[in-house]
């Protein structure tokens, strides 16, 4: 087979490489890994709803909170992530997957047993240990169940479940909350709340267990090199470095808004609007899954009409956009109504999602099978870096610029204008430099 027959043209998605027959979407096991993707974003988003409770019942500071779970999140993954990166490309993918699912199940379990700041940021930690690899893990292994050309459509199964899971979180963690306030859990007599939800929500992940145990390794597809070598995937990458690095600086810049919402909304409702995890959960949960779902379903078929086109990098219109939606609506935490709230923060959570699902799916479409898991290990170490440093942080902005403390609202929606401006450009910049080819071997 000749150089110009190994080609596969990315800015003409039907072209196919002779030699690669063609596949059909394997549904029932993409189904499968949603739902694993939805059970390790639960154990991460339970903490979501309890924020409050643990911190009154800790007496953490906001900054000490932040940067608690900032550190339990960012460390883990910042540490794991090369190395992770690595063995998705390179090992069997499906025991990894049970090795991270038991991780997020046993730091769940310590969470709810967690009586001080060591013993927190270790239970949270492991929780992040499993999932910080899991989203790029599924991904690697969806992408070799389906064909390039409905990979966006079918990525939308796995942004549904990545979203579904804080909806779970906040939805079944406020109803567990507000029940085992009135009711208590016989087995554990006297236990906080917080506590006793955390293991609900182990026990929920542990079941799942089962399912990831008897998941099949999928065949990998889209090989460029025919071994299992580990420079040639670094030099591959830095063949697209420019691509990358604007695509980095996008997702990063604009998930900002998204991160700092993770860690402060909660908080909002019950300082702002005087609400208890158990009178806003079901409709925070709600909201999560509607914004989820729909911006999975945007995001995934802007994509496929995106990389249909003949536009170069014409996928990665859907994250220009979604970035330029997310700037007006971090207006959130100033909304006067906490409908407003609601409003505001699903629709940036919608183009939050859009923006994840179209970037993700760049990676898995224009980067060759054995240097996908390391890409989205830079990836996942460039976000994760900037905002482990970076929310904590926000807490000691207000200061510098209005003068005290009281202004927490007001600096969120600062942060997220500015970073949304960032990230469009950066996803402007990556359109006009993505990758026109590469090679099939």
């Amino acid at each position: 087979m000749n150089t110009a027959e190994r080609t596969i043209a990315l800015d003409e998605p039907h072209a196919r490489d002779p030699a690669t027959p063609q596949r059909r979407t394997q549904w029932g096991r993409v189904v499968t890994l949603a739902l694993v993707c939805s059970t390790g974003a639960a154990c991460a988003g339970v903490m979501g709803p309890m924020q409050q409770a643990a911190q009154t019942d800790l007496g953490l500071s906001d900054f000490k909170i932040a940067e608690l779970l900032g550190a339990a999140h960012g460390l883990p993954a910042l540490l794991a992530a090369v190395p992770m990166g690595l063995a998705i490309d390179h090992l069997n993918r499906a025991r990894l997957l049970l090795v991270l699912a038991l991780l997020w199940t046993a730091g769940t379990i310590l969470t709810g047993f967690a009586h001080g700041v060591p013993s927190l940021f270790i239970a949270r930690a492991l929780v992040s240990l499993g999932t910080a690899g899991a989203a790029g893990l599924v991904l690697s292994m969806i992408a070799d169940l389906c064909p390039p050309e409905t990979r966006g459509r079918v990525n939308i199964l796995a942004g549904i479940g990545v979203l579904s899971g804080p909806a779970i979180a906040f939805a079944g963690g406020g109803a567990l909350f507000g029940y085992f306030k009135t009711h208590g859990w016989a087995l554990f007599p006297g236990m906080a709340p917080w506590r006793l939800t955390a293991l609900a929500f182990a026990g929920f992940g542990a079941l799942m267990l089962i399912a990831i145990a008897l998941f099949p390794e999928p065949a990998r597809h889209e090989k460029v090199q025919r071994g299992n070598a580990i420079m040639p995937a670094l030099r591959g990458l830095a063949t697209r470095w420019r691509f990358l690095t604007a695509l980095w600086i996008g997702g990063t810049a604009a998930g900002m808004s998204e991160g700092a919402a993770a860690l402060w909304a909660a908080p909002m409702l019950t300082r702002n609007y005087g609400l208890r995890p158990d009178q806003f959960g079901a409709v925070m949960g709600i909201m999560i899954l509607i914004a989820g779902v729909s911006g999975s379903v945007i995001g995934g078929l802007a994509v496929d009409k995106g990389h249909a086109g003949k536009r170069r990098g014409g996928l990665l219109i859907g994250a220009v956009v979604a970035t330029l939606v997310i700037i007006p609506t971090t207006a959130y935490p100033i909304m006067p109504t906490v409908a407003g709230f609601y409003w505001m923060l699903g629709a940036m959570m919608c183009a939050c999602t859009v923006m994840q699902v179209t970037s993700m799916s760049a990676v898995t479409i224009m980067i060759p099978n054995e240097e996908r898991g390391l890409c989205m290990a830079i990836t996942g170490i460039v976000g994760t870096v900037i905002n482990m440093l970076f929310v904590p942080l926000i807490t000691l902005l207000g200061p510098l610029v209005w003068g005290d403390d009281h202004h927490l609202r007001q600096t969120l929606v600062l942060v997220g204008v500015v970073t949304g401006v960032i990230g469009s450009a950066g996803y402007i910049v990556a359109m006009r430099v993505a990758p026109r080819s590469f090679k099939h071997a």
